[in-house]
């Protein structure tokens, strides 16, 4: 123990001397590396930080750590570079920093005035700008001030559009200001040509055909000139027409054509479209009462007592009875006193002997005012819908006295009827008759029409909704299922609209509504009736049929509502009590009210003379053909829009009624 002592510090003694004598770098001996940092040139806005700026170098081996980084970008300005140098060599050398200033200038912005162009005599357009040069999404605040020195009434030129500072403004960008132009170019007038009315062989044209109009001054060149006699037949006239102020106008041309007659105006010559449209139950003194000129009573008899007529609305929601069995207690052999109705609870006594407001009959007291209005139209049948319509195609109903009924309340009627659906027969003094299944085969003016070569359609709503029930041709069989009904039977209704507009108008044409607007009472019950048939008699006068169509508008059966004309017995179905009748032509007899009996088989018979087709042989061979009606010696005018509170896009939108309305 003692010797290995004494060795261990033997080998001590000579280690200790050559240990310290090795040399030692102190802190503050370290040596300081060398950096190299030029001044970077100057860069744009928007540039980024790369290795161009950041490019400093060491004396020795080690690594950058610059302040602010690549790739940052500065704002305009200049902006302090710093960098850090930590050498690969600690032991040795120094961590040394270093900065340099660097300059960023102002990004260029160009904002420009957007160029446009309008017609002469417009307002200027709304002046808008763009910018271009923008940096990496950074925008600008404010903006630029725009003005032109050009107004609606400057002529047509090129005007500039100036641009100037505004509140522009922006720390990184100098802005560059680029000028538009505003051009002005000559505007085309407006020219209204209304089509012109038929004319006779052998007439001269004049300014009654050549009539058109500009929405400014200038002058029209006819061809054929007037004076000219054109051949029969329909011929193409043509306008052009030179502006007086042909710097801003433009020069523009219209066309339109005219019917020259072999032949004197005729109910057959004349008229080449027939449009019926059928509403729904309302007698003559319900919704004319007070017409000036017509047969019309202020108060009925009920049971002998005098009864005053009493306003109720259109949209009243209640219906009456106006069943056969309760035609039968009306009419009472012709005394006309049995409206009182005992067996049925109404909300108001006497609620039958009313009449309809005059505001609310406003669009079809106009157009009666200014054509045809029939106060001895009467219903064909004595009931209700389904039989009244079937006299309207073909002038019969096979005897059915009411609607069709089957065990539950259905939305069809016809040859789509429920398998237990009946419709009743007409039976002696009143009665109904044990039914039959409402769907028949007899002839209809539609099978005249195919066999002619005659277009029709019948517009109804659509299957299953509340005005499908009036879709009359459902209950013949072979048109229910054949191409007649996939071809003419149209759904929804308001596709009348746009057949008149696109020129798809057949010759023959039966419009039903939808129960809302059917003037129908009941639940859901509307005031839009009268709207819906000035709507569609503004839509035809408005288009190239007006000159050679006649309207006829009538209500399918009296609802119930009081009258006071006994109705003619021309057999056992009719006729039943007055519906109103309004003859919408340019050669219907000007604020006329025809005092002859007609009825629904009128409007066949009309109708197979304006197409030179056989009779039916039904009704249509003991009805007259309106000719009272019209006046094919007077002069045809064109049509005057009707003011209506709902337009035709309006019932285009409304959702199909989902109910029937008629199950009394």
């Amino acid at each position: 123990m003692v010797l290995l002592s004494r060795r261990f510090c033997l080998f001590l003694c000579a280690v200790l001397p050559v240990l310290s004598a090795a040399p030692a770098r102190s802190l503050a001996a370290q040596l300081t590396p060398v950096i190299t940092w030029r001044v970077p040139a100057p860069i744009v806005y928007g540039t980024p930080l790369s290795s161009t700026q950041l490019d400093a170098t060491a004396s020795v081996p080690g690594t950058f750590t610059y302040i602010p980084h690549a790739p940052t970008v500065l704002d305009a300005g200049t902006r302090k570079l710093s960098v850090t140098f930590t050498p690969s060599n600690t032991t040795d050398y120094k961590t040394v920093s270093d900065s340099v200033s660097l300059v960023i200038q102002l990004a260029p912005l160009t904002v420009t005035a957007t160029s446009l162009t309008r017609l002469y005599d417009l307002p200027n357009p709304t002046l808008s700008f763009k910018m271009t040069g923008l940096k990496n999404g950074n925008p600008v605040s404010g903006a630029p001030l725009l003005s032109t020195a050009a107004t609606a009434s400057s002529p047509v030129a090129v005007y500039p559009i100036h641009i100037a500072l505004g509140t522009l403004s922006s720390p990184n960008y100098k802005f560059v200001l680029v000028a538009g132009t505003l051009t002005i170019n000559p505007a085309t007038p407006l020219i209204t040509w209304p089509p012109p009315a038929p004319i006779g062989y052998g007439t001269p044209l004049s300014a009654t055909q050549l009539n058109a109009k500009a929405s400014v001054s200038g002058t029209f060149v006819y061809s054929p000139p007037p004076g000219f006699l054109p051949p029969a037949g329909v011929q193409t006239l043509a306008a052009a027409f030179t502006p007086a102020d042909s710097l801003d106008y433009s020069r523009v041309s219209a066309s339109n054509q005219i019917t020259v007659q072999s032949s004197p105006p005729s109910l057959n010559s004349s008229i080449q479209h027939v449009i019926v449209i059928m509403q729904e139950n309302r007698s003559f003194d319900n919704l004319f009462n007070g017409f000036p000129g017509a047969d019309t009573v202020q108060a009925g008899s009920s049971l002998g007592t005098s009864v005053a007529l009493q306003p109720i609305p259109l949209e009243q929601g209640t219906d009456v009875d106006h069943s056969h069995i309760g035609w039968w207690r009306d009419w009472d052999k012709g005394a006309m006193d049995g409206f009182t109705h005992p067996h049925v609870t109404y909300p108001l006594p006497n609620f039958p002997y009313a009449y309809v407001p005059q505001s609310e009959t406003v669009p079809i007291w106009t157009l009666a005012h200014a054509y045809t209005l029939g106060d001895r139209m009467f219903q064909s049948n004595t009931g209700q819908s389904f039989t009244a319509h079937q006299y309207m195609i073909a002038g019969q109903g096979a005897e059915t006295s009411e609607n069709p009924v089957a065990s539950v309340k259905s939305p069809y009627w016809g040859c789509d009827a429920l398998p237990d659906s009946r419709v009743a027969l007409v039976g002696p003094n009143g009665t109904d008759l044990p039914g039959v299944y409402p769907c028949f085969d007899y002839q209809t003016l539609a099978d005249e029409l195919d066999a002619a070569h005659i277009s029709w359609r019948y517009y109804a709503q659509k299957p299953g909704s509340g005005g499908y029930i009036w879709s009359a041709y459902d209950a013949i069989n072979h048109i229910r299922y054949s191409s007649d009904w996939t071809n003419n039977v149209v759904s929804p209704n308001t596709q009348i609209f746009t057949d008149i507009q696109q020129g798809n108008l057949a010759q023959m044409t039966w419009v039903t509504p939808d129960f809302a607007w059917s003037d129908h009472g009941g639940v859901s019950a509307s005031a839009e009736g009268p709207d819906w048939v000035a709507d569609i008699a503004n839509a035809v006068g408005q288009s190239k049929y007006w000159y050679s169509t006649v309207i006829l508008v009538s209500w399918d059966d009296w609802g119930g509502w009081y009258d006071h004309v006994p109705p003619p017995q021309v057999d056992n179905m009719g006729l039943g009590f007055r519906v109103p009748l309004i003859v919408i032509s340019p050669w219907a007899r000007h604020g006329y009210i025809s005092h002859r009996q007609h009825e629904f088989g009128s409007f066949l018979h009309m109708t197979e003379e304006v197409f030179n087709l056989p009779s039916l042989g039904t009704r249509d061979a003991i009805s007259d053909d309106l000719s009272d009606c019209f006046n094919f010696d007077q002069i045809p005018h064109p049509y005057v829009q009707v003011p209506t509170t709902y337009p035709p896009s309006y019932f285009a939108g409304r959702i199909p009624s989902s109910q029937p309305p008629d199950d009394d």
